[in-house]
Order: structure tokens, then C-alpha cells, then sequence
């Protein structure tokens, strides 16, 4: 079941990190000021997201890892 987990947190953090690189791609040809602060917030709470999801990625790699242990020993 954490594999499946591990594997859904991998998926989004993928997906997170395409979404901010087209955010930064469309900064550079937008001009109307407005619109680029919007861009620059909705990249904000991207990367804040991608942040968590990190974390919780390494949780589960660390918790795995401790389950193998578990078991070799």
C-alpha cells in the first residue's frame, strides 16, 4: 500500500513541477501586469504544494526503508 502511495506523491510531484515550468515559460511572454501577478501567485502555491508533497514523498521512502530493516533483521 505505501508503494501505491509513494507512487501517487511521485506522480503529483511530477505533474507539479511541468505545471511551475509553464508557469515560468508564460511569465516571460505575458506583459499585462495583472496577469503576471496572478502567474506569479499561482507559482507561489505551486511550488508551496510541491514543497509538501516532497516532504511527504521522503516520509514515505524513509518508512519503507525502516520496514525493510524490519524484515532483514
Amino acid at each position: 500500500m505505501k508503494k501505491i502511495k509513494q507512487a501517487f506523491v511521485w506522480m503529483k510531484i511530477r505533474a507539479l513541477e511541468a505545471t511551475i515550468d509553464g508557469q515560468s515559460v508564460c511569465l516571460d511572454l505575458v506583459r499585462d501586469p495583472f496577469v503576471k501577478n496572478q502567474i506569479i501567485m499561482a507559482q507561489i502555491n505551486a511550488r508551496n504544494e510541491l514543497r509538501k508533497l516532497r516532504i511527504a514523498y521522503r516520509e514515505l521512502r524513509s518508512l519503507s526503508a525502516a520496514d525493510s530493516w524490519r524484515i532483514a533483521l
